[in-house]
């Protein structure tokens, strides 16, 4: 391997890290938009705000349990 293909190599490598990072950070984004939507959905249908506040954190700390 000459040191041009080396580099070439190191680049690309660095490139597929930093593309799954943002990947990473896109689906947390995603997930926690997920979450406030659908609290938004059940204070429309009348959810009182204790249980939805339960049922956030538990969905959130599953959700977190899933993305490890």
């Amino acid at each position: 391997m000459t040191y041009e293909e080396l580099l070439i190599t190191i680049e690309q490598k660095l490139e597929q890290k930093e593309f799954q990072q943002e990947f990473r950070d896109g689906l947390h984004i995603g997930r926690k938009l997920a979450i406030v939507t659908i609290a938004h959905a059940m204070i429309d249908i009348g959810i009182n705000l204790e249980t939805i506040i339960k049922i956030v954190v538990l969905s959130q700390n599953k959700l977190e349990q899933i993305a490890d």
